[in-house]
């Protein structure tokens, strides 16, 4: 978790929102440095498509997560969803607070992954 960046914004937007995800407010990095994903089981498709899943435990919470996974010749690519109320990042969540208006920010989570051979 320590190395969670966002590659959307520049300069001091990006270091403020980086500071803030990295806040007791969401993902608690400086207690909870590690997140982990534990595959537990493979089915395959077709000749490059799997469907996973496994244990995502962020700060020290577990869940399983079903997802996606695509192998190509040099790379494999895959995307995460999950709840983050799930794992008690209440900032903001409808989850947990009611008439927040604009100032809600929705609970889903999309990692997008790739593996590249270098």
């Amino acid at each position: 978790m320590t190395s969670l960046t966002n590659e959307d914004l520049t300069g001091e937007y990006k270091q403020k929102l980086e500071s803030h995800l990295k806040s007791e407010d969401f993902f608690s990095v400086d207690k909870h440095p590690k997140a982990t994903l534990v595959i537990k089981k493979v089915n395959s498709h077709n000749n490059n498509s799997y469907e996973l899943t496994g244990d995502l435990t962020i700060k020290n919470i577990t869940h399983t997560v079903d997802f996606g996974l695509i192998v190509y010749k040099d790379r494999v690519e895959s995307k995460l969803t999950f709840g983050r109320s799930k794992y008690d990042i209440q900032f903001a969540s409808g989850s947990f607070f009611e008439n927040l208006g604009d100032n809600l920010i929705l609970d889903e989570i999309t990692l997008d992954i790739t593996l590249q051979k270098i």
